[in-house]
């Protein structure tokens, strides 16, 4: 991650304690995708990074054609 994986990786921790994994990755995705419909590119990469950083936190594998950071 970049500049910002700090508080990615914050965010990622407290949206997984609030709403668990799977409810964390929605909630990142779809932040993402809002702020990208919106060209919004600056906070749609941020919340792609979280979306990352849940992943990671959950131990996951990235989906195809993503590197692992």
């Amino acid at each position: 991650m970049d500049l910002l994986s700090g508080d990615a990786y914050r965010t990622a921790a407290a949206l997984m304690e609030t709403h668990g994994a799977a409810g964390a990755r929605r909630i990142a995705q779809r932040r993402a995708n809002d702020f990208l419909d919106a060209r919004d590119f600056e906070a749609s990469a941020r919340w792609k990074a979280v979306l990352d950083a849940v992943r990671e936190l959950a131990h996951e594998a990235p989906p195809p054609g993503r590197r692992p950071n």
